[in-house]
């Protein structure tokens, strides 16, 4: 980047500096990587290098969205976007099209999200983009997984690692493994899920990603709770709640602190899962991710019902609403269940098969392992 400093060369700076904040970036240094893009944006727009512009605006959108920036995030790949169509760039625009449906994703606009994911793809798809599609159908298989289609998502994620082996790419293989993991553990194979995080977790680290470390351990969290190791459970948590505060990751800081609040919830420390679930609620709503929002809910409505705390069913009634909204059947469905365990405790004993039998209907068309559970309470429920 020097050299091309000292010898005038002001594109090839521009294109150092975005490369330089891709480095930044995939070792967590976010104000770095910002400040890379930033500093080669104004090259690209000195310059009138419009492809550059694109390139770096992509590349900026990414790492607002990590920090948490939506709304700015968004507004930076939707520029992009135009920017990589008006230079007839199909891999670029592809490639923004999928950050872009990765921001609506997270913001909880699935509907919307899902038309950018599958033009992305279709776009990699005509320029022979193997890399790039590995990283939509990752992408595209979470969407499919939020909005309750299980067998797609695993479809689709065991499709993105086995191109990722092939093309030797491990970075691709570490973020299909975290998704195939969080897949399996929702259909209630506990050892595949663990087996699958494992494995990211031990190739992230060589890499030394440390993003992709913290999004492992957290998984990986919930995985052993699920498996009765408390301990190891508390011990992945402990981690990725560090590696995200060092990292200024507000959305893996609230991940991290689920799974802490979730393993305290298992000791039966139920203040102590109360406060680490509610600083996850508060960073989850500081960045507008409603999906995490009405998880969150969930998780404190299940809490303070073992309290007998009247708060659990106005948490799991938000959450209904929220689910509804974001088209999230999952969430949708544990709101349910606990609205019908509220209504048990209360004894009204017909309102409560009501509400646990439509959550049933919904789990099991997920084949979600929540139906197992739910399906053995219904008889005494009457």
């Amino acid at each position: 980047m020097e050299l091309h400093h000292a010898l005038g060369d002001r594109k090839n700076e521009a294109r150092a500096l975005n490369d330089l904040g891709a480095v930044y970036g995939q070792t967590g240094d976010y104000p770095a990587t910002v400040e890379a893009h930033e500093r080669a944006l104004v090259i690209c727009w000195e310059l009138d290098d419009r492809a550059g512009a694109a390139s770096g605006l992509n590349y900026l959108g990414v790492v607002l969205r990590l920090t948490g920036d939506y709304s700015l995030a968004e507004a930076a790949l939707r520029e992009s976007i135009e920017l990589f169509e008006a230079v007839g760039d199909s891999r670029g625009r592809a490639t923004a099209l999928n950050n872009l449906g990765v921001v609506l994703r997270q913001t909880g606009r699935y509907v919307d999200a899902e038309p950018c994911m599958r033009q992305a793809l279709d776009l990699a798809g005509e320029v022979g983009d193997r890399r790039g599609a590995v990283y939509i159908r990752n992408a595209l298989g979470t969407l499919r997984l939020l909005r309750g289609d299980l067998a797609e998502a695993e479809r689709l994620q065991f499709e993105a690692l086995e191109s990722a082996r092939e093309l030797r790419d491990r970075r691709g293989q570490v973020y299909s493994l975290n998704y195939l993991g969080l897949v399996r553990r929702c259909a209630g194979r506990l050892a595949e899920a663990a087996e699958a995080h494992e494995e990211a977790l031990g190739t992230a680290r060589v890499l030394g990603d440390r993003r992709a470390q913290g999004h492992a351990l957290h998984h990986l969290a919930f995985v052993r709770i699920a498996l009765g190791d408390a301990l190891g459970a508390a011990a992945a948590a402990r981690e990725s709640l560090g590696i995200a505060t060092d990292l200024g990751d507000r959305r893996g800081r609230a991940s991290a602190l689920r799974a802490e609040g979730a393993v305290h919830a298992r000791e039966g420390r139920a203040g102590a899962a109360i406060r680490n679930l509610s600083a996850a609620y508060d960073l989850s709503e500081q960045i507008g991710d409603c999906q995490g929002r009405a998880a969150l809910l969930n998780d404190l409505g299940e809490v303070r019902l073992t309290q007998g705390d009247g708060a659990a069913e106005d948490a799991h009634r938000e959450a209904a609403v929220l689910a509804r909204d974001v088209g999230s059947p999952l969430e949708e469905a544990r709101a349910l269940a606990g609205l019908g365990r509220c209504a048990r405790t209360r004894g009204e004993s017909d309102l409560a098969v009501g509400l646990l039998r439509r959550a049933l209907d919904l789990f099991s068309r997920m084949g979600a392992v929540e139906r197992e559970r739910l399906a053995g309470e219904l008889d005494p429920a009457r």
